[in-house]
């Protein structure tokens, strides 16, 4: 008698604009842990919960207008149906939350650098990007740092290391969680060398950690080129490497690692961390 297995995948979610007119109020992130207001440096970095009728509009075309951004990433957004519901997938994920990152330490119009930088019109901070905490597990107490998309324009300030200083710190210090990851791209040594500065350490390279999307760089098998799985070479789904880096509560108390992340909050006018209520 055969086994039987009913087993069928889920299937992926339609294309259009979730979330798109719904306001702050009546937007549910469904996230496992308690959600801040904001986190905030003072006079540097803040963080709010992205909100889609609030921020996908903003973040959509400057996305689009640097697509070296997707290089690394296992995912691509093409329209701003598709960004909503890319949104809208990690929305629906417990373990997800994604952030708006802005730039509190300027506050500019127009250009700069011959790079466009929008203004937020009412706070008139600058968007610098957005920045994730996924896979959070509340049973086991750890998650990972991820979805990180800073624009170009920032590259060269602290954006990127302080917002991600404050996702650790409320991973550790407000939800007291155990461990944090950090994965990256093998190939993407920016990425690789944010996580060191930040003290997390690598811990694995993992061999064929993921599928990539289509049109996406990656690695190849000889064997594939051959025709042994043609169906994977016709889709052009390649493979990349994952580093994975780590930092554990053990690192965090009392050692060098907590003092870095002191002193990516202490620059300026003595920038501490503060969260919102």
């Amino acid at each position: 008698m055969p086994n039987l297995n009913l087993y069928v995948p889920p299937q992926p979610l339609e294309t259009k604009t979730y979330h798109l007119q719904t306001p702050k109020e009546e937007y549910d992130l469904n996230f496992v842990l308690p959600v801040p207001e904001f986190l905030e440096t003072e006079d540097g970095v803040r963080l709010v919960p992205l909100v889609p009728s609030l921020h996908a509009q903003i973040l959509f075309p400057l996305f689009s207008s640097h697509p070296s951004m997707m290089r690394y990433l296992p995912y691509t957004y093409t329209t701003l149906e598709s960004f909503l519901t890319f949104l809208e997938e990690r929305r629906r994920d417990p373990g997800t939350l994604l952030w708006v990152v802005y730039d509190l330490s300027l506050i500019l119009d127009g250009k700069e650098g011959g790079a466009e930088v929008v203004v937020d019109k009412e706070n008139r901070e600058r968007i610098a990007g957005m920045v994730g905490l996924l896979k959070c597990n509340d049973e086991n107490r750890w998650g990972e740092v991820g979805h990180l998309a800073i624009l170009p324009p920032f590259h060269r300030s602290p954006i990127n290391t302080h917002s991600c200083s404050l996702l650790i710190r409320y991973l550790f210090d407000t939800v007291l969680f155990r461990r944090v990851c950090w994965f990256a791209h093998a190939d993407n040594t920016p990425s690789v060398n944010a996580a060191l500065r930040l003290g997390l350490k690598k811990e694995a390279l993992l061999k064929w950690e993921r599928c990539l999307g289509k049109g996406k760089d990656g690695k190849k098998l000889e064997g594939v080129l051959e025709g042994l799985r043609e169906g994977e070479e016709k889709a052009g789904r390649w493979g990349g490497d994952e580093i994975r880096t780590f930092l554990d509560w053990g690192g965090m108390i009392g050692g060098p690692e907590v003092q870095r992340l002191l002193m990516v909050c202490s620059v300026g006018r003595s920038r501490r961390g503060r969260w919102g209520d």
